[in-house]
């Protein structure tokens, strides 16, 4: 009733049933047209901030990877190391030992040889 009522009174003032449609079609129109305006900044915002922060996000996973694999190397490296530290260490004690084991050896038949030699030198003197 209130749409007849509202009609009869414009029809008065030139309006008719088709202008009424055209002027509803045109905010119609414009509506979609906003619409699409809303929808294309939602989808570059979206793009802006998600992908952005998504692109960020792959870049801080990488290299989170690439650093887990040279801590991983250095380790490998450094487990290396100390075994190749061992081996030298073992050498040294085994040097060492050798060195000592021939320095005992020497100084033993240095003494043989010395106390003969001196007692060789006694009996000469004695006897001749």
């Amino acid at each position: 009733m209130r749409y007849k009522s509202a009609y009869e009174m414009s029809k008065t003032m030139g309006l008719t049933k088709d202008k009424l449609l055209q002027s509803a079609n045109h905010y119609i129109n414009i509506l979609a047209t906003e619409d699409k305006k809303f929808k294309d900044a939602l989808a570059n915002q979206k793009a802006k901030q998600i992908q952005g922060r998504a692109d960020q996000l792959a870049s801080v996973e990488k290299a989170i990877v690439d650093k887990q694999k040279m801590i991983e190397s250095l380790t490998k490296e450094i487990e290396g190391a100390k075994s190749q530290l061992e081996a030298v260490r073992n050498e040294i004690n085994d040097a060492v030992v050798k060195i000592d084991t021939t320095n005992q050896q020497f100084v033993a038949s240095y003494n043989l040889v010395y106390g003969q030699i001196a007692e060789d030198i006694q009996k000469i003197n004695k006897n001749l």
